[in-house]
């Protein structure tokens, strides 16, 4: 499928008539004619709108075999998909090795740098600690 007939199958898909399409991209009733019978070729900035206003990609009005664009937005997908899968694990993981750290540190680190406070109920705290 071309694209004056990807044009024409969006814009009846969405019950728009030539003439409204051609406003809402700021072009003549005629243009959009001859986009849709592949007697001319939109510009790139119109392109760009016809695919917002449709909500779908330039690639799949540009290219000519819709499955191949599908290949590479699924491939696209399972790339994102992984990457969050792996930054999901690496956060998991520090914060499993942080809690064992903060689990098994053992009570006199706590007691060494509680000994460093300059505060004066120090003595107190230090006995509270140790039992």
């Amino acid at each position: 499928m071309n694209i004056g007939e990807k044009i024409q199958q969006l814009r009846k898909a969405k019950n728009l008539s030539q003439e409204q399409l051609a406003v809402q991209l700021e072009v003549s009733r005629q243009a959009v004619s001859k986009w849709e019978l592949n007697e001319s070729t939109p510009d790139t900035d119109k392109i760009i709108l016809i695919s917002k206003i449709f909500s779908v990609s330039t690639d799949y009005l540009l290219l000519e075999n819709p499955e191949v664009v599908n290949v590479i937005e699924t491939e696209v997908k399972i790339d994102n998909d992984l990457q969050r899968s792996k930054s999901m694990t690496i956060a998991a993981l520090f914060i499993s090795i942080l809690g064992l750290i903060i689990t098994f540190t053992p009570k006199p680190s706590i007691l060494i740098m509680v000994s460093y406070w300059e505060c004066p109920f120090k003595l107190e705290l230090l006995s509270f600690l140790k039992s």
